[in-house]
This record gives C-alpha cells, structure tokens and sequence, in this order.
C-alpha cells in the first residue's frame, strides 16, 4: 500500500496490508495522526504514543523528572 506495489495475498491466510515492516513502518509514520494517545507523561503532561507502563514522553522529561528540574513542558520534543 505504500510503495504501490502489488500484494500477492494467499489462501487461508490473514489479508495482507503491506508489502514489507518497510512499507509498514514508512505508512504509520506518515499518518501518527491515526493512533490515539494511550499515555500521559508525569512531568509535562502531554499526551503520547507508548507501550503501556511509559511514564515520560522523552528521555528528557524522565531526566527533569527523575534529578530535579522545572517543567519546560512547551519546550518538550517527543
């Protein structure tokens, strides 16, 4: 689907979406605004993409966080 080429989809089988984890990494990361935000970080608060049990958008929340540090929670960049 995303470099267009054609998918040879089998019998039996889970239809296929992409033609490669290539493919499949370039398409999500072009449309991030697809997913819904499952966590929010504990030090600035924004809201982010993660495997549960995250508790920081970034390392440097988790620095500021974790040593001491004012919220620079617009300077923040995931």
């Amino acid at each position: 689907m995303q470099c267009g080429n054609h998918l040879e989809q089998v019998l039996r089988r889970k239809k296929k979406k992409f033609c490669s984890d290539g493919c499949r990494i370039r398409w999500w990361n072009h449309h991030m605004h697809l997913m819904k935000a499952n966590a929010v970080c504990v030090h600035c608060g924004k809201e982010f993409h993660g495997r549960s049990g995250r508790k920081y958008c970034s390392h440097r929340c988790y620095i500021a966080e974790r040593f001491g540090g004012k919220d620079d929670s617009e300077n923040v960049t995931a």
